[in-house]
C-alpha cells in the first residue's frame, strides 16, 4: 500500500502545477517529421537505481532542483537529420561515437579530444605494422531494422525523448505511446510539458519537456518499474538541449578531411 500510496504522489506532483495552454512540441513534432534539424544536448544529470523502496515522492521533488543545477556534463551527442541522409553523435568529453548516413550507406569513425587538437580515427587502416585508422568503409544501411523500429538517435534515452516527439506510426515495433498529462508555467516563467505511459503492471514512464519563449532548454524523465516483490527499480535524467533549429548542419554529414572513404560499393552506388 505504501508504494501505491508514493506512486500517487509522484504523478501528482508532475500533473499538480496550474494548467497551461500545451503545444510547445508541434513545431519539434514538425522539425522531425520532415527529418530536417540540427539538435545539440547534454546530459547534465542521471541516475539509474537498481533498487529502493518508496522515495518517489522525494526523486521527484529533486526534479526541480536537478533543472536548477549546473553540473558538469557527462554525456552529450549531436543529431542532423536532412532528408534521408543523418548524422547522430555521441559520447564523453574525449571520446565520441559519429556516424554519418546518407546515399544508403553508414560511415562509422570516432572523434577524439586530445592536447594535440581534434584527431579521428576510421574503421579501417593501420596494417599489420601499425599506423592509423584514416579511412572508413560503409556498410548497407539495415533497413529492416529501420522497419521494425524507425529511427534511433544515438542513445536509449534520447531515443525515447524524440519518440514523445514524433512518435514512430510507421514502424512495426514502434514502442510504447506516451499521451500529454498536462501543461504548466513555473514560477520562473519557464513553461513544460508532460508526457506519460503507464503499463499494465504499475509501471510508469515521464517525460516533462521545459520552454522558454517557446524554445526547448531541457528535457527530464523518471521511469519506475514495480517488481515482483513489491520494491521498484528507477532511473532519472535530465537533459539540456542547446540547439533544436530548423536549419540541418551539412558539415557533419561528410567525413572529416582527414579521414578517406574506402567503401566497397556495389554496382551502380556511388558516394
Amino acid at each position: 500500500m505504501k508504494s501505491i500510496a508514493s506512486l500517487t504522489i509522484l504523478i501528482a506532483i508532475f500533473m499538480g502545477l496550474q494548467l497551461a495552454s500545451a503545444g510547445n512540441l508541434d513545431k519539434y513534432r514538425e522539425l522531425l517529421n520532415n527529418r530536417s534539424c540540427t539538435i545539440k544536448y547534454e546530459f547534465i544529470y542521471q541516475d539509474e537505481r537498481e533498487t529502493y523502496k518508496d522515495d518517489m515522492d522525494l526523486r521527484m521533488m529533486k526534479m526541480k532542483e536537478k533543472y536548477e543545477t549546473d553540473a558538469p556534463r557527462t554525456f552529450a551527442g549531436v543529431i542532423v537529420l536532412k532528408g534521408d541522409a543523418s548524422y547522430i553523435e555521441k559520447g564523453e568529453y574525449s571520446m565520441h561515437y559519429c556516424e554519418i548516413t546518407k546515399n544508403g550507406y553508414v560511415y562509422p569513425y570516432r572523434r577524439y579530444n586530445t592536447d594535440k587538437g581534434i584527431q579521428y580515427a576510421g574503421n579501417r587502416g593501420g596494417g599489420f605494422f601499425g599506423g592509423t585508422l584514416d579511412k572508413v568503409e560503409g556498410h548497407p544501411i539495415n533497413y529492416l531494422s529501420m522497419i521494425r523500429y524507425g529511427q534511433y538517435y544515438g542513445n536509449d534515452e534520447i531515443t525515447e525523448m524524440m519518440r514523445v516527439i514524433r512518435p514512430e506510426t510507421e514502424a512495426l515495433r514502434p514502442g510504447k505511446i506516451y499521451w500529454l498529462a498536462g501543461s504548466a508555467t513555473l514560477p520562473n516563467g519557464v513553461t513544460c510539458e508532460d508526457y506519460q505511459w503507464a503499463g499494465a503492471n504499475g509501471d510508469v514512464d515521464l517525460i516533462r519537456y521545459y520552454f522558454e519563449n517557446g524554445n526547448m532548454v531541457k528535457i527530464a524523465s523518471v521511469h519506475y518499474v514495480k517488481l515482483a516483490d513489491g520494491r521498484v527499480k528507477g532511473k532519472h535524467y535530465v537533459v539540456k538541449i542547446n540547439e533544436f533549429s530548423n536549419v540541418p548542419d551539412e558539415s557533419y554529414l561528410n567525413l572529416p578531411d582527414k579521414l578517406k572513404d574506402v567503401t566497397k560499393y556495389g554496382e551502380g552506388k556511388s558516394k
